[in-house]
């Protein structure tokens, strides 16, 4: 079966209203969504590496997301509910790395 089935079978739509507020610790298929993620991830690289132009790179954002399972919104929630004591300044200052 070719990536393009792969990825295909990978995203398969499904009645999941829990993604919005768990994201990739969503329940799917007896586990949870984020080796899912990985998996799509992983496949887009593979593509993109056998183009052979270096456009993989620009993935590594996504591949961290999928490896930690943690997105960028948890990750600034988390900060915005500890570190930064409920402000938002540190998105505006220029202090935060997104």
């Amino acid at each position: 079966m070719g990536s393009r089935c792969v990825g295909r079978v990978l995203t398969w739509a499904w009645p999941c209203p829990q993604v919005p507020k768990t994201a990739l610790q969503a329940p799917f298929r007896g586990g949870k969504l984020q080796p899912v993620a990985l998996k799509v991830v992983q496949l887009a690289a593979e593509g993109l590496r056998r183009r052979g132009r270096g456009e993989e790179k620009y993935l590594d954002p996504l591949v961290d997301i999928a490896t930690s399972g943690v997105t960028l919104a948890e990750r600034t929630l988390a900060l915005y509910h500890g570190a930064w004591g409920g402000k938002l300044d540190p998105l505006y200052d220029g202090s935060f790395d997104y």
